[in-house]
């Protein structure tokens, strides 16, 4: 591989993860819009009588993917898993939608993406708490 191909793949790479944190950046600002908090890296949380609903994003080394995870825990910590957003990139999804969680460098691509993860935390995980608090 060329010093030059592999420049061009550096920058690239460079260039996704900047536009993976500018998209969860976002994402970051509608959770705070809706009580939660950031307690950590990637990690939101928003408590709910005596149970503390818990958002994870786990960024992969790549830059091209990040995971959503939820869980419920409680004063005795115990704990309830939650959705998982990779379940819900498929066809098959559990409430039938498809989101698309992927993106580019492009405004209108990274604007995408943070309208599925919104809609995906809304439609999904909210609503799990809801069921579950």
């Amino acid at each position: 591989m060329s010093n030059d191909h592999l420049t061009k793949l550096q920058e690239r790479d460079r260039a996704i993860r900047k536009a993976r944190d500018e998209m969860l950046r976002r994402v970051a600002l509608w959770l705070t819009e809706r009580d939660f908090q950031s307690t950590g890296i990637g990690h939101f949380t928003r408590a709910v009588g005596e149970r503390v609903c818990h958002i994870g994003f786990q960024k992969l080394r790549s830059g091209r993917h990040v995971r959503v995870s939820s869980y419920i825990s409680d004063a005795a910590e115990a704990s309830i898993d939650g959705p998982r957003s990779n379940d819900y990139e498929l066809p098959n999804s559990p409430n039938g939608r498809k989101y698309w969680f992927a993106w580019s460098t492009r405004e209108p691509d990274i604007a995408r993406c943070v309208a599925e993860y919104c809609d995906y935390l809304k439609e999904v995980v909210l609503e799990w708490f809801t069921q579950h608090t």
